[in-house]
């Protein structure tokens, strides 16, 4: 049997697994499909990234005239932990214009650029209130974003220790980025300039903390879906 039949095979009796994934106790034709599904992953050393789409693209997530640090800090942050790669490059109509970009499995790059676009609205949001609140106005803006930037850094890191604690090795494999993606991306980013992101110096440590404090009502979404847990 072919490596290819055999994912097919397994994907199948995941499906058939899954079936009872909402009940409180899975039928035994569900455990003797998971079962079997395992043993085949097993033997044949199927990972789960084999069972998913291995499509590979990239996405404009967004177009700035004005690329300012944070948003770069910003569209790297989610790239790390949403395995997908970010870059920009100019825009071939209107070279006045940047083009924010993700590169990855499909599935992945548009997870990543919902998140981006979900947490880009929510700080420009947050800023524009606390400018019109705040006694110093828009003086200490890139303080409130560093102290907003570093509690969705710090929340995104708690939860990946979280997830690494009670994870199997193949569940921690499948959080990272994929190889098939690293390597490709090399390619085509061989002759790229490098940008480092030049985070600034905080000034204002009562703007940098109430930037903090309000990021923690910022919800990440749940990287760890059922079937991923299913499998392992």
């Amino acid at each position: 049997m072919e490596n290819a039949d055999i994912i097919e095979k397994v994907k199948g009796l995941i499906a058939l697994a899954n079936d009872g994934k909402d009940s409180e106790k899975r039928d035994e034709e569900s455990q003797n499909a998971f079962a079997m599904a395992r043993k085949l992953m097993i033997k044949y050393r199927i990972e789960k990234e084999d069972l998913e789409s291995t499509d590979i693209g990239e996405e404009v997530i967004m177009s700035f005239e004005n690329f300012e640090w944070w948003e770069k800090f910003l569209a790297s942050l989610i790239g790390k932990n949403f395995r997908v790669k970010a870059y920009f490059s100019e825009h071939a109509q209107s070279k006045d214009k940047i083009l924010l970009k993700y590169y990855g499995l499909k599935k992945d790059v548009e997870l990543a650029k919902e998140l981006f676009y979900i947490a880009h609205q929510t700080i420009l949001n947050y800023v524009g209130h606390y400018m019109v609140q705040s006694k110093f106005g828009p003086l200490y803006r890139k303080d409130y974003i560093l102290g907003f930037l570093t509690a969705l850094q710090e929340k995104f890191t708690k939860q990946n220790e979280n997830i690494f604690q009670i994870a199997s090795r193949e569940l921690r494999l499948s959080l990272q980025i994929s190889s098939k993606v690293l390597t490709e991306f090399e390619k085509i980013t061989k002759n790229f300039s490098i940008s480092q992101i030049e985070t600034p110096v905080i000034e204002n440590k009562e703007s940098y903390l109430n930037g903090y404090d309000d990021a923690q009502f910022f919800k990440l979404p749940q990287k760890v879906d059922k079937e991923v847990l299913l499998i392992n």
